[in-house]
């Protein structure tokens, strides 16, 4: 009986078939699971230093347990599902940068190369180092700040404000002012409010009593830009180019000549510490002179600004002081605060990535936070709270 054409086809197919797979060599991917491999310990967190809190995006943890990795690549530390940035690792000690989330629950957990399972979890706080307080509107520019002892900010606003952000951080209006703006504010005693106001043939320091009615405490001969109380209630006011002493009864002298522009001062430690500078900031320095009773010594130079490549071009435009003598200043640049440490003649930069410029103002409050005007543009601002964690600022003997 003869076959059919088909069927033909199909012996001659399947012999074909047979004869491909028997000369080929099976050309499969690797396999993702090797039952050889060795699987690590998993890891576990025995501790975390700081035991409890840190501040987002700046702070250093000290995670210590077991079985990590001495490879930093190799151990992924997670804080709510975000990377934190390995410094170092040993096999029982890892050195984090906590990641830029705030939360009063985070949790910490961390993945180990070769390990099938993640640690343990830590629930830990991460803090804000930056923050920004209250709610300005489009076009609130902001200038001098100041903040009293029960912490209320009080902002000068370009076009004839004063507003008052409050501890819930509510803004209302606390001043309608003669003046267009104040360079700077200071809280004085009895809870008054001074301000330097400079505009024109404006030139005086004004007073400002609790209910925010405003009154002239002293007029000047040239543009006032920043001042600072003593501890026995002197007022050292930078003046133009030069640096006035005003009593408690409001007389006033002339005590020194500057060259340029005081632009920013701040006492410490018996020294008025002072920013000169030319218009267009060609020349700028940081100066520092002994105060003598009522009178000054001679005034030396800390830093040339103008000449400091770190500094990358930017104006300084303001200054505070920490309590172990750090000088902080605002600067118009990326960098919106620079730290310089006078006795190591070395600088640093104030919570990198965190806190843009221009800053134009900056006060510390009596605990550990610095407020700090940040000019968004040129009709926007916002005030920083900026959480120093334990440092706290210069001695301040105005607010009283």
């Amino acid at each position: 009986m003869k076959k059919s054409t088909f069927q033909t086809g199909l012996l001659l197919f399947s012999a074909l078939f047979l004869v491909l797979i028997g000369g080929c060599e099976r050309d499969y991917p690797e396999a993702i699971y090797n039952p050889d491999a060795s699987i690590g310990a998993t890891p576990e967190i025995l501790a975390m230093d700081p035991p409890e809190a840190t501040l987002a995006g700046v702070g250093k943890v000290r995670i210590t347990g077991t079985h990590f990795s001495s490879n930093p690549e190799e151990n992924l530390v997670f804080f709510d599902g975000e990377r934190a940035a390995v410094l170092s690792a040993t096999e029982t000690v890892l050195e984090v940068i906590a990641p830029n989330i705030f939360g009063e629950t985070i949790e910490v957990k961390i993945a180990v190369k070769g390990a099938q399972i993640f640690s343990n979890v830590i629930i830990y706080r991460l803090d804000p180092a930056v923050n920004t307080v209250g709610t300005l509107f489009d076009g609130d520019k902001a200038h001098g700040i100041a903040v009293s002892l029960t912490d209320d900010i009080f902002l000068s606003i370009e076009g004839k404000l004063v507003k008052k952000i409050d501890t819930n951080a509510d803004v209302s209006v606390f001043a309608n002012t003669s003046f267009l703006k104040s360079s700077n504010m200071k809280m004085g005693p009895a809870n008054q409010l001074f301000a330097a106001v400079a505009a024109g043939r404006v030139r005086r320091l004004i007073r400002f009593d609790e209910a925010g009615t405003e009154n002239t405490y002293v007029s000047l001969s040239k543009n006032p830009y920043d001042f600072d109380f003593d501890d026995s209630g002197n007022i050292w006011a930078g003046v133009g180019a030069t640096i006035n002493l005003i009593k408690p009864d409001q007389s006033k002298q002339e005590v020194l000549v500057a060259g340029n522009n005081v632009i920013g001062l701040k006492i410490f430690n018996g020294f008025i510490y002072f920013i000169t500078q030319n218009v267009d900031a060609t020349e700028s320095k940081l100066m520092k002179v002994e105060i003598q009773a009522e009178t000054l010594g001679t005034a030396a130079m800390v830093v040339d600004l103008a000449a400091a490549t770190w500094m990358d071009n930017a104006r300084v435009l303001c200054l505070t002081m920490s309590a172990d003598g750090g000088i902080y200043l605002g600067t118009d640049g990326e960098v919106g605060v620079f730290i310089y440490n006078e006795q190591q003649a070395t600088h640093s930069v104030l919570y990198n990535g965190l806190i843009a410029g221009p800053i134009v103002s900056m006060t510390w409050n009596q605990n550990h936070y610095i407020y700090a005007v940040h000019q968004i543009s040129d009709a926007t601002s916002e005030v920083y709270k900026i959480n120093m964690d334990v440092k706290a600022g210069a001695p301040y003997y105005g607010r009283k």
